[in-house]
């Protein structure tokens, strides 16, 4: 198939195409990638789609609006140039193809709030046209492609094309159903003055449709439509929809129902907005999408302050309690301190009387301390007098029995039955006697005084052979001779 050839770009494949003309992917002469749209001349209305696209040139560049990077509607080929967007992937076949996703695969597909976030950045971009008197005229889901930009994803494309009046030739395909009444019956209204409040009332049925994945009116009649349709293609028959069925069912119903419920108080705000943008009559709907971005702007800040209110108030409820918990704590801390003091006190008290009774103690025991001092002085003094006693005794004990050792060595050493011995008395050796007896115990409790004991027992033997006392003389001989014998 050959390419039309458009001065000053070389188109490389075909990539889509409508009831309007069909789309290639190609590249101008410097080498920019771009998307040529070449027209069929019975399709669209050149005046009116000329003067669109030079009022949109001239436009300050918007985000949401696909620029216009150039056009021809005077003399054919009739095309327009703008940026390509979508992506190369191959089909089931193999075949490389180009895609270029728009909102038609997104309608009823996507969570509310994404749906809610296309429809507010549609919105930003077409009151922005609205500004500057620029009217769509044929907004539709496969008219807002969708970029990968994170500065802003929906772009508004096919301006000025469609059922726009001045057109010889249109196939219907669903952007009838998009239309408002007043575009169906009469095209001509939009290049009339009327194209804001037709984009108004499109804009509703976009945003329905995205929400549900519904049209909001004459659904059913459409399904039917659209079913013979697609039985008589099948057969390889023509089949034309039923326009003037359609634009009854749609003015037969003046009331928006919704499939669901709102979620919320602000969901159902929203809604009211879409469902003004759908008034079958002008004069009820908003002027122009600009009106619609603000009631937007309206509900976010009531939602905002409503939110900081709600913050405000959970913020004042965590700070009451953090301020009766504080409280509760003061007042515990305080107890606690009081009790504390009292304890203290308490323990003051008895730390002054255990220190009066310590002190006391002390006293006493010093007291105490100092009797007993003064009486081991006194033992003391006693015991160094005792064992100088002790000392004279033994020294007077010694002395005495040395005296009566050699009194007794004496007595033995006197002739038998001299005067001499007649003269010394039995008395003196009774006295002798004991003495000796006397200083026995004492001997003989001490065994290292082996020796003295020896010696005692052998006096008391003499003094009993003196005595003529046999039997004495013998038992106490007999105890010195064993105490000899030890030693």
């Amino acid at each position: 198939m050959s390419l039309p050839e458009i001065s000053g770009h070389e188109l490389h494949d075909l990539i889509g195409g409508g009831s309007v003309g069909a789309v290639y992917r190609a590249s101008s002469t410097d080498g920019v990638a771009c998307a040529i749209k070449v027209f069929s001349s019975m399709s669209i209305n050149r005046k009116g789609l000329g003067m669109s696209l030079r009022q949109l040139q001239a436009m300050p560049a918007h985000r949401g609006v696909l620029p216009i990077m150039g056009f021809e509607v005077d003399r054919s080929p009739y095309f327009i140039a703008s940026p390509l967007i979508g992506i190369a992937v191959k089909d089931g076949q193999g075949r490389k193809i180009w895609q270029a996703p728009s909102l038609e695969s997104q309608c009823g597909r996507v969570t509310p709030d994404q749906a809610w976030a296309y429809i507010y950045e549609i919105a930003d971009a077409l009151a922005w046209m609205h500004k500057h008197g620029i009217g769509h005229g044929n907004l539709k889901p496969s008219s807002v492609l969708l970029a990968d930009d994170p500065e802003g994803t929906v772009r508004l494309t096919d301006i000025g094309q469609g059922w726009v009046g001045g057109i010889h030739h249109l196939e219907l395909q669903d952007h009838f159903m998009h239309l408002a009444p007043e575009q169906c019956e009469q095209p001509e209204v939009f290049f009339g003055g009327q194209g804001l409040t037709c984009d108004v009332y499109s804009f509703g049925v976009l945003a329905y449709r995205l929400l549900t994945g519904q049209f909001p009116r004459a659904a059913q009649i459409w399904a039917q439509e659209t079913g013979r349709r697609d039985q008589k293609q099948a057969k390889g028959l023509g089949y034309a929809i039923n326009s003037p069925a359609l634009l009854q069912a749609v003015q037969a119903q003046p009331r928006i129902e919704w499939p669901t419920a709102t979620a919320s108080k602000w969901d159902g705000r929203r809604r009211e907005i879409i469902e003004k943008a759908l008034a079958l009559d002008p004069d009820k709907r908003w002027r122009d999408t600009r009106e619609i971005t603000r009631a937007f702007e309206v509900i976010e800040s009531d939602y905002l302050l409503e939110d900081a209110l709600e913050r405000i108030e959970i913020e004042k409820l965590k700070q009451a309690k953090k301020v009766a918990l504080l409280q509760t704590i003061g007042t515990a801390l305080t107890a606690a301190l009081a009790v504390a003091a009292i304890y203290g006190f308490i323990t003051l008290m008895r730390a002054r009387s255990a220190e009066g009774t310590i002190n006391t103690n002390l006293a006493s025991y010093k007291t105490e301390i100092d009797q007993r001092e003064s009486t081991i002085g006194t033992l003391t003094t006693d015991l160094t007098g005792a064992r100088q006693a002790k000392k004279d005794a033994d020294s007077n004990l010694q002395s005495a029995q040395s005296m009566v050792d050699q009194l007794i060595t004496q007595l033995l050493q006197l002739p038998t039955e001299s005067n001499l011995q007649v003269a010394f008395s039995k008395q003196q050796l009774d006295d002798a006697t004991s003495f000796i007896q006397a200083t026995l115990p004492a001997l003989e409790r001490a065994p290292a005084l082996a020796a003295e004991r020896a010696r005692a027992y052998g006096n008391l033997g003499m003094i009993a052979v003196k005595q003529r006392n046999t039997e004495t003389a013998g038992k106490t001989l007999e105890k010195a001779r064993t105490e000899l014998q030890t030693l």
